[in-house]
């Protein structure tokens, strides 16, 4: 079972030394990998427009205890995954004087294509005027984050060498940042990943924020990609206690997607759901069912905090709380203690960790959604239901808001 622990890098201080004192911590959730954000030199807090490829912030830490950090962490059994960002860099960048063919040009703003994915990817909004060069750059996120030209050679090449420097200081795999807008056309951009996935053949899970049928797209390419669609069902039908409609996302999600809890780019898990614990509670185990051998907890959801992001994404995007993780590991009934116990009882049974959905069922007169699924020759049954309609009691692993969570373990026939 791949754990990822997601954190933000960017309003850390000292973060390697942070993570080596905690290594415990992670370990006691499972957590078989961390995954940093950019904490590489870039103008803005956030990093995902960098200046230089390998240069660490100064504030985030140093090369040598990044690499003091991997071996610490490899030594636990914990990988490391970079988080790389293969599709633009900052207007800062030395390259975006020195080297304009490295960029997307055109000589008018082009707004013909349709756009897909979360951002206009190929409106006139996409293209900025370039005074320096008297010509309009392709750069969809901002002004300030020009478009690379991943059909460059030299791009290219670049790209792969990062890739293998980080790898030679400890690196693991590679989140990667964005990819549904690396290019104009989403096959050009499938194919590119395709090819960057055989010169750096390591772990790759994608960042596609999109609907299904592009996400499938790139299951030929790279090993995985976060599953947006079920994550974003999922945690507004625990809101409304209503889990039936989950089911159409159950049954077109794929096996080699990841479930994640919620990311950087999202409200904080506790602000979404109020701060009503049992339903944090309640989420987070169901996040954890419905994964199918990689999962990714966003730090500190563990423990339900909240935040908006509607006043800035920094507001969801804090500094680590060890206080208020230590607070809720020596509390009988807290949201982290409850997350130990749920991972823990996972992962005792592969079929519930490593197991692929193979059926989902409704019963939409008892308010009961069911799944199964299955591995080297187990299968089980997962069930959400109301309580007062639970037959299975010595079953119930969990019960929250007025709803059991029954889980039954069986071999295949």
């Amino acid at each position: 079972m791949k754990r990822v622990y997601q954190i933000f890098s960017g309003t850390q201080k000292n973060l390697f030394k942070q993570i080596v004192d905690h290594i415990g911590y992670f370990k006691s959730l499972h957590v078989t990998d961390i995954w940093f954000t950019p904490f590489i030199e870039s103008p803005s807090y956030h990093g995902y427009d960098c200046t230089d490829f390998f240069k660490i912030k100064e504030e985030i830490g140093t090369m040598k205890e990044f690499e003091d950090m991997c071996k610490k962490l490899h030594e636990h059994e914990i990988g490391v995954m970079f988080d790389l960002v293969p599709c633009h860099v900052s207007n800062q960048h030395k390259w975006f004087s020195d080297h304009p063919e490295y960029f997307i040009w055109s000589n008018e703003k082009r707004g013909t294509q349709k756009a897909y994915g979360n951002l206009d990817q190929s409106s006139e909004n996409a293209w900025h005027w370039s005074e320096e060069h008297q010509k309009y750059y392709h750069a969809p996120f901002s002004q300030y984050m020009p478009s690379l030209n991943l059909d460059n050679e030299e791009v290219r090449k670049m790209l792969v060498f990062t890739a293998r420097f980080w790898m030679n200081k400890g690196v693991d795999s590679f989140r990667l940042d964005a990819i549904i807008h690396s290019h104009l056309h989403i096959d050009d951009s499938v194919n590119f990943f395709k090819w960057f996935k055989e010169q750096v053949p390591v772990y790759m899970v994608g960042e596609a924020w999109t609907s299904y049928n592009t996400i499938q797209k790139y299951n030929e390419a790279i090993d995985s990609c976060f599953d947006f669609p079920l994550q974003s069902n999922l945690i507004w039908s625990t809101r409304n206690l209503d889990f039936l409609g989950v089911a159409s996302d159950l049954n077109r999600t794929s096996p080699n997607l990841m479930l994640f809890t919620s990311n950087h780019d999202m409200n904080r898990v506790g602000q979404v759901l109020e701060q009503d614990t049992d339903k944090i509670k309640l989420y987070l185990w169901l996040n954890l069912l419905f994964a199918q051998g990689q999962h990714c907890l966003y730090y500190m959801d563990e423990i339900g905090i909240s935040g908006d992001k509607s006043g800035g994404d920094i507001y969801v995007r804090p500094e680590i709380d060890w206080n208020k993780i230590s607070t809720q590991l020596f509390t009988t009934d807290s949201i982290l203690r409850e997350y130990i116990r749920a991972v823990g009882l996972i992962d005792k049974h592969e079929v519930l960790s490593e197991g692929k959905i193979v059926r989902v069922e409704c019963q939409y007169e008892y308010s009961r959604l069911a799944i199964y699924k299955e591995y080297k020759g187990k299968r089980v049954k997962i069930k959400i239901q109301p309580s007062s309609r639970n037959l299975d009691k010595m079953y119930t692993v969990a019960s929250f808001c007025g709803y059991d969570i029954v889980i039954a373990i069986h071999e295949t026939v």
